[in-house]
């Protein structure tokens, strides 16, 4: 699974809402989901 489907980021405005899609492993982090998600708050994610 790639970041891009791992990681769901949704902006509006100064708001950013991350949403996580792992179902099959309860949206559990790993260091993959970390890393895809480590940017969210800076525009890199």
């Amino acid at each position: 699974m790639t970041a891009a489907e791992l990681v769901g980021i949704e902006r509006r405005g100064a708001v950013a809402q991350v949403t996580v899609n792992r179902p099959e492993a309860l949206n559990a982090l790993n260091m993959g989901l970390a890393r895809a998600g480590s940017g969210a708050g800076d525009g890199r994610g």
